[in-house]
């Protein structure tokens, strides 16, 4: 009755996770929008034919699908590139002085004699000179403005002339107009750049009163930092949220911001994630390949943001503006191929489990734990538990779990159970289907055919697609599918399973059918074997394993530390051009096809082999729950992979299988 009641609480939380899963689904599917963004900074650098003028350009690619165009806040550098603005140090002037002479009515109104450490603007439009000192003044404060001249159109500042040319003055009227006029959406890019008061941050959004509303695509922050960061990312957010702007969170591996989770985990706020590449990349790489990546991106990761530079090299005989027309034209023609539509990005529903689907999820997983418990405490363990014990455990695990729920740790709990599931189920997986037909009595009446392993492979791999589900489950939050928060705890969970089931093997080899277990005769035997002597073979397998597990743990997680080989690059972009989605090597080419044929090779009474390969199976099943751990991945990306990977698996097992049997078949007839 124990077992049964928990098999039937893991059964109703795998229905209920079936149901979340379900709706997640239809929360991406409906999504199937996507938006071009230009980057207008580097587009003015794109050497145009003389025929043509940006305004122009942008309009033809408007045609194309292009939806909206980045606008970077000007430096008083840039303004100083292009003429709009003069900046002189005190020492520069004073030379000027020396070179003109005395008499010079504007040196002695400005009287640089007296000031020694500072800096002058100027300007001639004035719209222009009041927005740069208003903006001087939040960032330096009014007392640091020595003189304001209006009439001779110079502001003096006293700072250092370098930190004043990089300070953002704001965004360009004339830029905005550009946009607008090729009927193009604005997505403003504020910088975080000397950000000290919360003023300053409150007249960055100011400026987007130029703009009505319905022009905003949504906002993108400049820099490392988003706006506000760290100490005043309150009022970026009350203002995003007044405002009512998009939010967009460009993937932190292309450029990561500090502090844009933080904004996003705002429930108030809309976000959208962005892909974007560096210019290096854009010049380098070849148009093919570069639009592949854009579209993976939106296919495989729920992006719905494409930031685009220009392509500013001439190659191949072409030039960087039909390159990079031919890219635009190459990458609206895939996505629209693959059944996306251009224009506007919506942000993804704001979905998430309830506290009463989330609880019974809680108690399916505490009961997958009990129940894999109870393959270890079997009767011939020494250490048994009375079920009325058993119950009482359960009932306290339950309890801290619903009492981190109800406290409002939900996250916390999400993320916790997640990691159990990924620990328990591939564990699970291999002691339910393996491990018992390994061990027990009744082997014998097993017929030892090539289907003993597939049959064994199939029934681990329901239990794991169980596992599966219940993750889906857990992690059923829209801060999981931005990616804002994410599964935690990669490498433990590629490790512990690996961990568990060695345990369990043991158990099963050296205490089953055992009276008696005397701790000083285990600690004797351990000694002993410590300090046998290290025959070279032993030496060189222990260093073979030693590399594996390197490879194996280094190769996981979002920054692996052993990077991926060219020619593996090369197979997977063919495996992702036979199957739109590859398969992970480690289930399909070394998990499942090892599992299959070392299940096989114990059927048939080689159990040393068999039990070996069984460990390089248990990666496949580990495999599958990392595969769907990954949410802000679609599910019918991760379903169609671990798909493809099972039956690839199967049919590579099995084939590996027939080969061994007909070797070891032909090894016995030769020597008979």
């Amino acid at each position: 009755m124990y077992k049964k009641s928990l098999l039937l609480l893991m059964v109703v939380a795998i229905v209920v996770s079936g149901f979340l899963g379900f709706q997640r689904y239809q929360v991406e599917v409906v999504n199937q929008r996507v938006e071009l963004i230009l980057d207008l900074g580097q587009w003015q650098q794109l050497k145009l034919p003389e025929t043509a003028n940006l305004n122009t350009v942008l309009s033809d690619y408007k045609e194309l699908g292009v939806t909206s165009l980045a606008i970077s806040e000007q430096t008083l550098n840039q303004l100083n590139d292009k003429g709009e603005v003069d900046l002189i140090t005190a020492s520069e002037l004073k030379l000027l002085g020396r070179i003109v002479g005395a008499n010079s009515n504007l040196l002695n109104e400005l009287d640089i004699e007296s000031i020694n450490e500072a800096t002058y603007i100027f300007y001639d439009d004035p719209a222009l000179g009041k927005k740069i000192l208003n903006r001087i003044e939040s960032y330096l404060g009014k007392v640091k403005v020595l003189v304001k001249n209006e009439q001779a159109k110079v502001i003096i500042a006293q700072a250092d002339k370098e930190v004043l040319l990089e300070l953002p003055i704001g965004l360009s009227k004339q830029q905005i107009r550009l946009a607008l006029n090729a009927g193009l959406k604005i997505v403003p890019r504020f910088s975080n750049e000397s950000v000290t008061n919360s003023e300053l941050v409150k007249d960055k959004f100011r400026e987007l009163s130029l703009i009505s509303k319905g022009h905003i695509s949504q906002v993108i922050f400049a820099g490392d930092e988003v706006l506000g960061y760290p100490h005043y990312l309150e009022k970026t957010s009350a203002l995003l949220a007044k405002n009512d702007l998009k939010l967009g969170i460009i993937e932190p591996f292309i450029a990561f911001q500090q502090g844009v989770n933080r904004l996003a985990d705002n429930r108030q706020l809309d976000s959208i994630r962005v892909h974007s590449a560096q210019q290096e990349e854009f010049d380098k790489l070849r148009i093919n390949k570069m639009a592949e990546r854009y579209v993976r991106a939106v296919r495989e990761r729920d992006v719905r943001g494409l930031y685009i530079k220009p392509i500013l090299e001439s190659r191949d005989g072409k030039s960087a503006y039909k390159l990079t027309k031919k890219f635009l034209t190459t990458l609206t023609t895939k996505l629209r191929a693959e059944g996306y539509s251009l224009g506007l990005a919506k942000p993804f529903a704001k979905f998430n489990s309830g506290i009463i689907t989330l609880i019974i999820i809680n108690l399916g997983v505490l009961a997958a734990s009990f129940y894999l418990l109870e393959y270890l405490f079997i009767p011939d363990f020494p250490l048994q538990l009375a079920d009325k014990w058993k119950v009482l455990l359960f009932l306290l695990g339950a309890f801290i779990l619903i009492l981190m729920i109800l406290c409002s740790y939900i996250l916390l709990n999400r993320e916790i159970i997640a990691l159990v599931i990924a620990i328990i189920f591939p564990t699970l997986s291999l002691v339910g289907s393996l491990i018992p037909y390994l061990f027990s009595s009744g082997r014998s009446s097993v017929t030892p055919g090539l289907n003993v392993g597939l049959s064994i492979f199939i029934k681990a791999s329901l239990i794991t697609i169980g596992g599966v589900i219940l993750l889906i489950g857990a992690l059923s939050d829209w801060r999981y599918l931005l990616k804002i928060r994410q599964f935690r705890g990669i490498k433990l969970a590629f490790l512990g399973p690996i961990i568990l089931y060695f345990l369990y093997y043991l158990h099963y080899r050296f205490w089953t059918n055992r009276e008696e277990i005397k701790v000083r005769e285990i600690i004797n035997q351990t000694k002993d074997w410590l300090n046998r002597a290290l025959k070279l073979k032993e030496l060189f397998a222990l260093i073979f394993l030693v590399v594996v597990g390197i490879i194996y743990i280094g190769r996981t997680g979002n920054s692996p530390l052993v990077p991926v080989p060219d020619f593996e690059i090369m197979i997977r972009r063919w495996l992702e051009e036979v199957f739109l989605v590859r398969p992970r090597f480690k289930s399909f080419l070394i998990g499942h096809p090892l599992l299959i044929l070392g299940s096989w090779l114990i059927a048939n009474g080689k159990r040393r082999w068999g039990v070996i390969l069984s460990f390089g199976g248990l990666i496949g099943q580990i495999t599958m729950l990392n595969t769907f751990s990954h949410i802000h991945t679609p599910i019918w990306v991760s379903t169609l992979r671990v798909g493809v990977g099972l039956i690839s698996g199967a049919l590579l097992g099995g084939f590996l299988t027939f080969i061994v049997a007909s070797f070891i078949n032909w090894w016995k007839e030769s020597t008979a």
